[in-house]
């Protein structure tokens, strides 16, 4: 006897399809709340379309059998006409070649290399901003961001200026998102839109390819992550990656690298806006450990309460919202089969909600991270990173530039939120606060 399809949201396709666009987060959180681990949803005739809500979910689909899927395949589509085969999309036996090559420039000692740069750059952004003037906190972070990484990318900076990058991202970014907001038309259609599109990746491509050459020109150590990557060889084969394998793992870590830190630091000051005593707490950290100097490494292990907001903020805020993956064959999940070719959705923004897990899961609460709290859940009950092979290669950098960041900003200022209006996250290549985060700041000192 066949088993039937797991539960999922009554109604029909257009109906959904309504819902869901106009509110993905809430389509997908109603989705788990109202039925369960495994949730069939309804997205278009003869289309399969999954949700999982369940930490064992997890642990199967992006570790024990995660050579049993790919990334769907809209998002090979939608990703790779910008970022092209890098490590965000690529696959298989040529995804584990490249992310062996990439590692060794994401070793300890190598990033913690990066951390001056990256407290010299926050200085230097904060002498721009004015207490008591709003501003575009997200806006200003997306700005840093962009430095950081253009710094510790490609040494000098960005032949050009990062605000040529910064314009050719959000192009990226904006198409990318766009998939979660509207249908997508044909890229063969001569619109607006697709023409910048097309521009924006001639512009990156012909940037990346000038630097590249002028470095195999040169050759050497410059002691940034593109040395690395063009000085890795194959451990089988002693081969080192193409000018097309170098583009693409270039930008797809520029991509990534700013867009994520970025939106994390900007959740984190909105949640300390709205809970002042966690900020004390923090800010007597920061005094305690740093005083008034620029904070190093050497502070971040002394530094438990800033540590467990910034694990809370990625709880509720996960950059990485959602994961997707499309089953090669025929797999049981939950008891159900679902069949290859389906599209399946692995969201840390609905299962860190899990209320079977999380008490009061909608609420800001750091102290959830005292240490050894994370080993009493289940392992994939948090995954903010992801997970298996694919886990993000940048964690470490990521968790370091968020820290140094934030650290070096609340020991000077405190922050408060600057609209009435409410802040609200938008899903789209990464979570953002939709219309930004405006803020003032107030010295501390």
């Amino acid at each position: 006897m066949t088993r039937p399809p797991p539960p999922g949201p009554a109604g029909n396709f257009y109906a959904q399809l309504k819902e869901l666009r106009s509110d993905f987060l809430a389509y997908l959180l109603n989705a788990a709340t109202e039925h369960g681990d495994l949730v069939r949803l309804n997205p278009g005739p003869g289309t399969y379309l999954y949700l999982v809500n369940h930490p064992d979910l997890v642990r199967q689909i992006l570790v024990t059998d995660a050579e049993k899927y790919h990334k769907s395949a809209m998002t090979q589509k939608m990703v790779g006409r910008f970022l092209g085969n890098g490590l965000i999309v690529n696959e298989d036996q040529s995804h584990k070649k490249q992310r062996r090559l990439a590692q060794p420039a994401f070793h300890k000692q190598r990033v913690d290399g990066y951390a001056h740069s990256m407290v010299e750059l926050t200085l230097q952004e904060m002498a721009s901003w004015r207490p008591d003037t709003p501003f575009d906190f997200e806006a200003s972070m997306n700005v840093l961001t962009m430095k950081i990484v253009a710094k510790t990318l490609f040494g000098t900076g960005v032949a050009g200026g990062t605000e040529k990058v910064g314009r050719i991202m959000q192009v990226f970014a904006e198409a990318i998102s766009g998939q979660f907001r509207a249908l997508p038309l044909p890229q063969w259609l001569p619109i607006p839109r697709h023409l910048r599109q097309r521009a924006a990746v001639a512009e990156m491509d012909a940037l990346i390819k000038e630097m590249v050459a002028e470095w195999r020109t040169a050759g050497t150590d410059n002691g940034d992550l593109m040395s690395m990557l063009l000085l890795a060889r194959d451990m089988d084969s002693n081969d080192g990656m193409n000018d097309k394998q170098l583009r693409d793992e270039l930008v797809s870590i520029y991509f990534a690298g700013h867009e994520t830190v970025a939106k994390l630091i900007s959740w984190v000051i909105y949640l300390l806006t709205q809970n002042p005593a966690v900020t004390q707490q923090v800010q007597t950290e920061l005094n305690a450990v740093i005083g008034n100097r620029p904070p190093t490494t050497a502070d971040l292990p002394q530094m438990p309460k800033l540590d467990q907001v910034i694990k809370e903020t990625l709880r509720i805020y996960p950059s990485a919202w959602v994961f997707d993956r499309t089953p090669l064959v025929d797999v049981e999940l939950a008891g159900y089969h679902v069949p290859a070719g389906a599209t399946i959705y692995v969201s840390p923004y609905v299962s860190q909600r899990d209320p079977r897990i999380f008490d009061q899961p909608d609420r800001f609460l750091p102290e959830r991270f005292a240490t050894g709290w994370e080993q009493n859940i289940p392992r994939y009950a948090y995954y903010p990173f992801g997970g298996g092979p694919r886990v993000c290669i940048g964690q470490a950098f990521a968790e370091m530039e968020a820290k140094l960041i934030l650290a070096t900003i609340l020991s000077k200022f405190s922050v408060e939120l600057a609209t009435q209006e409410p802040i609200e996250p938008e899903p789209g290549a990464t979570l953002r606060p939709k219309n930004g985060l405006p803020v003032s700041i107030k010295s501390v000192l």
